[in-house]
């Protein structure tokens, strides 16, 4: 009996309300075609905006999922949508219960059931869509430095700089960007998201990207952080699919990633014949991928090149990694702790991006490197914080401070 009530309610809750909606949205579109403007939002028309690049007309046509929610899911977002309709209506908006189907509608008030389909319908699509809008918190260290007067005594000046090693971030709001729901996810993307003036959103490449490749973002789950069963669990549980990216097929793992284990562990990497692009086997090199995972396996291309060319290789990432790039991992940072936030212009950051690019491109590291890579993978989350320093807001502050919240 209670599960027929439950049915019952669920039925005239949400589905409904969908039927009444459709029907008076057609209503009003074909009798009062002049006023239909008024609710633009809300007509179901396909409408490409021509003049503003915000028109938020783009947001109504973002997937719901609702097919894929679970019964209690649809539930709890329709007494939601509903309770919230009653506070819209408390609040003064132009809301109305008293709709008769025989009856002319005013167009000044928005029928109660249309309010609420539109609002259950916003509260799905902002889930599946929504884009984390955070800003970075950076420590900030204060470092002592001995000035030197001929006049005077020395004098011990503090001078406080970002630690990038201590990074978090406070969420400030959910946005909606329809542009970037079209870029599908991989935990282990091409590109990242970067927030610009105005809380505009910039897509920039964090490794080359080939003709004809297909750009991926994250939706927060990367590979060299969460294990293959926390992704899958998390993607299927908000974005309700199942993720076949190349980082899930082969199971790629969380690596390494501090950088004294980087800078000691001489195994952690692959490399690739810069003539043939196929995996060099040195016999002491490990691989990263899972061992339980054969069928991975299988489709590695080994090189088959001589020697000379195989040392080649070698050579170039004796040059690049160990001797400039693993002394990076260190100076980068103690650059930024001595550096004070108000000289960290766009020419002082951009002498970093321009380095950590170069070093991914495919003359340099990437040419030779094969992934899951520490090293890849390091240089990609420095370019992010790079490109979050330079374009986003962000905010620092002492290690007393934060230890008291």
């Amino acid at each position: 009996m209670c599960s027929n009530i439950y049915i019952y309610i669920y039925i005239y809750i949400y589905i409904y309300p969908f039927q009444i909606s459709l029907n008076k949205l057609i209503y009003q579109i074909d009798e009062n075609p002049v006023n239909k403007e008024e609710l633009s939002s809300f007509t179901g028309n396909r409408v490409i905006p021509q003049q503003n690049w915000d028109d938020y007309t783009t947001v109504d046509w973002l997937i719901t999922n609702s097919i894929k929610r679970k019964t209690s899911d649809l539930w709890q977002r329709t007494v939601v949508a509903v309770y919230l309709t009653f506070c819209l209506e408390a609040g003064g908006y132009p809301i109305t219960r008293d709709v008769d189907d025989n009856s002319q509608l005013d167009c000044t008030l928005l029928p109660f059931d249309w309010a609420s389909t539109c609002i259950l319908h916003h509260l799905q699509c902002i889930s599946s869509n929504g884009h984390s809008l955070s800003l970075p918190e950076y420590i900030f260290t204060e470092n002592t430095t001995t000035v030197h007067n001929n006049n005077t005594s020395d004098k011990q000046h503090k001078i406080p700089g970002i630690d990038l090693n201590k990074l978090t971030s406070t969420e400030i709001s959910t946005c909606l960007y329809p542009v970037l729901s079209l870029i599908n996810h991989s935990c282990d993307p091409n590109i990242t998201n970067v927030t610009i003036d105005k809380f505009q959103c910039a897509i920039y490449s964090i490794r080359p990207i080939k003709q004809n490749e297909i750009i991926y973002g994250n939706y927060g789950l990367h590979y060299a952080v969460h294990s293959l069963n926390e992704r899958q669990s998390s993607l299927q549980s908000q974005y309700h699919f199942h993720c076949v990216c190349q980082a899930c097929i082969e199971n790629w793992s969380p690596l390494i990633t501090t950088t004294n284990s980087i800078t000691n562990n001489n195994k952690d990497f692959q490399l690739k014949c810069i003539t043939c692009s196929g995996l060099i086997n040195f016999g002491t090199v490990t691989t990263l991928l899972d061992s339980d995972n054969k069928s991975s396996l299988k489709n590695i291309h080994y090189c088959q090149c001589s020697q000379p060319i195989q040392l080649k290789s070698l050579s170039k990432f004796q040059k690049l990694v160990y001797n400039d790039l693993y002394t990076k991992f260190n100076t980068i940072p103690l650059t930024f702790q001595k550096t004070s936030p108000k000289k960290m212009t766009n020419k002082f950051l951009n002498k970093f991006i321009v380095y950590t690019k170069q070093m991914l491109d495919t003359e340099h590291l990437y040419s030779i490197l094969q992934r899951p890579c520490t090293t890849l993978d390091w240089l990609q989350e420095m370019l992010k914080q790079l490109l979050d320093l330079q374009h986003s807001g962000w905010s620092y502050e002492s290690k007393i401070i934060r230890s008291a919240f």
